[in-house]
Parts: C-alpha cells; structure tokens; sequence
C-alpha cells in the first residue's frame, strides 16, 4: 500500500476558532539580511510607541488587527517580523505609514 504525500500547509491562512489569523509573521533569523534586521528593529519600536500613544492594550490592538495577543507581543518585541501586508496593515490600523513605522525616530 503506498503512503499519502503530506501536502504542505499555507501557514499564513490559518486562523484559529475566533477567526484570527495564526501566522502573520515568521520569526526574525537575525544575521540574514542588514536591511532586513534595521527595518524589523524599527517597525518593532514604532509599533510599541504608537499603540501606546493611542493608549491601546496589546489585547485590544490584536483585536483590531484579527490577530493573536501574543502575536502583537512577538512583533513589539523584535522576535518576529511581519509579512509586508500585515505590516501595511498594522501600520493603518495606527493611522501611520509604512514608512513611518520603519524610520529610525532615536536618529532624530
């Protein structure tokens, strides 16, 4: 009898029973990319200023987004690192840009 092939999963569509979505970053390898290390560095700074300046929790921040509490915890503090369009994403939920969510405000 030949065994089933396991089909891969597309991680990024999973959502759990609340209808959040499970995966929407993937861990920060540190070392890949120069780049790619500044701008996560930044987004994860900008994103923690922000939610607080609009005095949001993390609970209801992820409520707003559709994603997990410890999702918006792994993001704040620099160990993931989010797909562009949930970047995109969370930068409009703050009312900010993308840009702005990824600009060196200590170099000011």
């Amino acid at each position: 009898m030949a065994k089933k092939k396991k089909q891969k999963v597309d991680r990024s569509k999973r959502v759990t029973k609340k209808g959040e979505r499970q995966y929407p970053g993937r861990p920060l390898k540190e070392g890949n990319h120069a780049d790619a290390d500044y701008y996560a560095a930044n987004f994860s700074k900008n994103l923690t200023r922000l939610r607080k300046e609009r005095d949001l929790t993390q609970s209801e921040m992820a409520k707003i987004l559709g994603v997990h509490r410890i999702t918006v915890n792994r993001l704040e503090k620099g160990k993931h690192q989010p797909f562009l369009g949930d970047a995109k994403r969370f930068a409009r939920a703050l009312g900010s840009s993308l840009d702005e969510m990824c600009a060196d405000h200590d170099r000011r």
